[in-house]
């Protein structure tokens, strides 16, 4: 009976190690096999007992960065990662799971702050959950973000701290930050194409003083104010997007020489596209409904041409402000249908009558004062 006990303990304690080797074998092996894909791992379970330690492997990513030569690949396991991490090399980064692989900036700032031409991140999910903080800062050129899940940044998904141009934001899930996308510093050649972009505390995507650039095939819905904001830009293409239910306006422009193309703009709070000195764009093919107004042209937007459109059960399709007629819309194939006005005029300007009632008074008065001192004084 004894002996029997002796050797079962004996076969468990060898299938017990025979059983760790092989696990170790295994990963060794797919260890080795990512490596033919990729530069450098990152993953929480490397250490120093590994071979390769802080040379291939790495277990933060900062370090993994730092290591890499410009043009390298960097694979990172699912895991969290709390950093902070400066993407200065033009890598390309990519995670295991974008669901399983977490950049958590921890509310410090920036959790990926890309200064180096030519990056490539995707296939992440980064966070970075405090009122001021910011997923990705782009300060470079020729970046490209994909396939990310961009969620729970405090003041923007995406914000850029410098000019730069020829960005690529594509295949990205962009939710539940502040703004969606916040680009106030001059771009150029920006694709911003196929993303889902929702329930953002502000904006989905604002961008100031960008020019020949695209907004193509994305979702954008539910964003707490508007859906696109464009501010001292021209020569954007605003194309086959669908921008639904934004809780200020679809679209919102200062801006000239847009193209706003074949997009299903609706259910937005406000008007479904606002312009606000906006001149020389393109209205064409849009299907525009159910919202509040469908196209508002205001503040002295002019020669524009809008074409072609479906106006469908807004409040009013088309309001004109008193300084924006010289439009191009009659007899250009727009079709309104059940909207409760297709088409209002201002007929006056929006004037305060404050400071006039103020003014008026005020003569009252000092000639009452007036009269009175001469009066007194004539006795």
């Amino acid at each position: 009976m004894r002996r029997n006990i002796i050797y079962t303990f004996i076969i468990i304690v060898f299938l017990f190690t025979f059983t760790n080797q092989v696990n170790a074998n295994s990963e060794s092996f797919e260890i080795t096999k990512k490596l033919e894909e990729y530069d450098k791992i990152v993953s929480h379970s490397f250490n120093n007992t590994l071979d390769g330690w802080n040379k291939t492997l790495f277990n933060n990513i900062q370090d993994a960065i730092n290591a890499a030569n410009n043009s390298e690949k960097i694979l990172v396991m699912n895991g969290t990662y709390l950093e902070n991490i400066v993407v200065n090399k033009n890598i390309k980064l990519k995670g295991e799971d974008k669901n399983n692989t977490i950049i958590d900036g921890n509310g410090k700032d920036i959790a990926v702050d890309i200064v180096s031409n030519n990056t490539n991140i995707s296939n992440l999910l980064i966070k970075n959950n405090q009122t001021g903080a910011t997923g990705i800062n782009i300060q470079a050129i020729n970046v490209t973000i994909h396939k990310n899940i961009i969620t729970l940044n405090g003041w923007a998904g995406i914000q850029n701290s410098k000019n730069f141009d020829k960005c690529k934001i594509i295949d990205n899930k962009i939710t539940k930050n502040g703004y969606g996308i916040f680009l106030d510093k001059k771009t150029t050649i920006l694709d911003i194409k196929n993303n889902n972009i929702k329930n953002n505390s502000w904006d989905g995507i604002y961008l100031s003083k960008s020019e020949n650039s695209e907004i193509s095939k994305n979702i954008i819905e539910n964003n707490k104010d508007d859906g696109i904001g464009l501010n001292i830009c021209k020569n954007i293409l605003i194309i086959n997007n669908d921008i639904l239910k934004n809780k200020d306006n679809g679209i919102y422009m200062f801006a000239n020489n847009v193209l706003i193309e074949n997009n299903i703009i609706s259910s937005n709070i406000n008007s479904g596209i606002f312009f606000k000195n906006s001149k020389n764009n393109d209205v064409n093919n849009n299907y525009i409904n159910y919202n509040n107004e469908g196209l508002t042209l205001s503040s002295k937007s002019t020669d524009n041409n809008i074409i072609g459109n479906n106006f469908v059960e807004n409040s009013i399709g088309i309001y004109i402000y008193k300084n924006s007629k010289t439009n191009n819309y009659k007899d250009n194939g727009n079709i309104f249908l059940e909207n409760n006005k297709d088409i209002v005029f201002e007929e006056k300007e929006n004037k305060s009558p404050g400071f006039s009632a103020i003014i008026i008074l005020l003569s009252i008065f000092i000639l009452l004062f007036l009269t009175k001192g001469f009066k007194k004084w004539s006795k």
